[in-house]
């Protein structure tokens, strides 16, 4: 299903970055930029660190959005992401309101496996003996309300 998924968001990559003209690897800067890089914090950044520095913290929590903002607009369908540490496994769980599984789900799950490869990958650049024997681990996904609209559902 991984790879079924994969082909899915490099499908969608390719769609993208040629309707906007500009190169795959541009948009996933752009997509990072947007995602991580609110508030003036390099949230990504901040998660590694802190990985680095206690390995077993269970506070490494990138949020997508502040309360406030519900007060401006509706929340976004990511709520936040949460990295942690069990048993040499990178554990990732993406805390998501509201979930279109058909269309949504294979970019949903391939952007978030992505990040964590890129994690994975720093924390064992930045701090290798500390990370040696670390792996990647599952990613979760703890959904409020996951649906399937009527017009895609003999798809699933």
């Amino acid at each position: 299903q991984f790879k079924d998924n994969q082909v899915k968001f490099d499908n969608w990559l390719k769609e993208m970055s040629t309707k906007l003209g500009i190169d795959e690897d541009k948009l996933l800067i752009a997509i990072h930029n947007f995602i991580f890089k609110f508030l003036e914090v390099d949230w990504l950044e901040w998660a590694i660190n802190k990985l680095i520095k206690d390995p077993y913290d269970t506070q490494v929590v990138i949020p997508f959005w502040l309360p406030i903002d519900h007060l401006l607009t509706s929340p976004p369908c990511y709520v936040h992401i949460q990295l942690f540490i069990r048993d040499d496994k990178l554990i990732t769980v993406l805390y998501i309101r509201s979930h279109d599984f058909e269309k949504a789900h294979p970019f949903n799950f391939n952007s978030v496996r992505m990040l964590q490869v890129h994690v994975l990958k720093e924390l064992k650049r930045r701090a290798p003996e500390k990370f040696k024997n670390l792996k990647l681990g599952p990613v979760i996904f703890m959904v409020g309300s996951n649906h399937v609209y009527l017009e895609y559902r003999y798809n699933v």
